[in-house]
C-alpha cells in the first residue's frame, strides 16, 4: 500500500489488486467500503502518516484503476466545510460508506481558450483529457472548484457534470492548470 499526504486534512491511499484481496476489501471493487475498513487502513499507516479520521466527518472517494487496484482519497471535514458539499458527500461516523465521484467537466473547443482560462485562475487539482471530436476537457473535483473558478472557466468553455463523458476521452495529464501556468511563467 502506498500513501501520500496531500494536506493536513487529506491523504491518498493506493492499493494494488493483490493488496485489496489480502485486506479483505473486495466490496471496494463495487464502490463500497465501510468506515471501519478505512479506519483500519489508516491505523496501519498511522506511525508514518499521522493521519486518522476517528471522531470526525470524512469525505471518502474511491477511484478504480485499470490494473484492478484502487485509489482512495480521504479528506477530514470540519463544520465549516459542511456547506461546501451536497449531503451525498458525507459519510456517517459508523456504518457503511459509499464512494462518490463527483467532478465538473469544462469542455474547451480551442487550445487558446483552454490556456486563457487556466491562466486566469488559481491552480486546483485537475486532469486534462482530449476528446475524439477535437475538444479539450478539464475535470476538477466539485469540492475543489469554487464558484469563482467555475465562473471564469465558463467564459471559455461549457460545463457538464456528466461523469460518463470520461469514458469517451483520452487522458493527457494531471494538474493541467498548474502545468499551463508554469509553462507560461517560464516564457516570461
Amino acid at each position: 500500500m502506498e500513501w501520500s499526504r496531500l494536506s493536513g486534512d487529506s491523504i491518498r491511499l493506493m492499493l494494488e489488486k493483490d493488496e485489496i484481496a489480502e485486506l479483505g476489501l473486495s466490496s471496494a471493487y463495487k464502490g463500497k467500503i465501510y468506515r471501519s475498513e478505512i479506519e483500519r487502513l489508516l491505523e496501519m499507516n498511522f506511525h508514518e502518516s499521522g493521519f486518522l479520521i476517528s471522531g470526525c466527518r470524512a469525505l471518502v472517494q474511491i477511484f478504480p484503476k485499470k490494473t484492478g487496484g484502487i485509489e482512495i482519497l480521504i479528506t477530514k471535514l470540519d463544520e465549516e466545510d459542511s456547506g461546501m458539499f451536497s449531503e451525498s458527500y458525507f459519510f456517517a461516523e459508523d456504518g457503511e460508506t459509499s464512494a462518490v465521484r463527483h467532478k465538473l467537466y469544462f469542455i474547451f473547443e480551442e487550445a487558446d481558450a483552454l490556456i486563457n482560462g487556466c491562466l486566469r485562475i488559481k491552480p486546483v487539482e485537475s486532469n486534462l483529457f482530449y476528446a475524439k471530436s477535437g475538444e479539450f476537457v478539464v475535470s476538477i473535483p466539485a469540492h475543489k472548484c469554487p464558484s469563482e473558478i467555475k465562473d471564469i472557466l465558463c467564459e471559455y468553455a461549457y460545463e457538464t457534470d456528466d461523469e460518463e463523458i470520461e469514458d469517451e476521452l483520452v487522458f493527457v495529464t494531471k494538474n493541467v492548470i498548474a502545468k499551463i501556468q508554469q509553462s507560461f511563467k517560464k516564457r516570461n
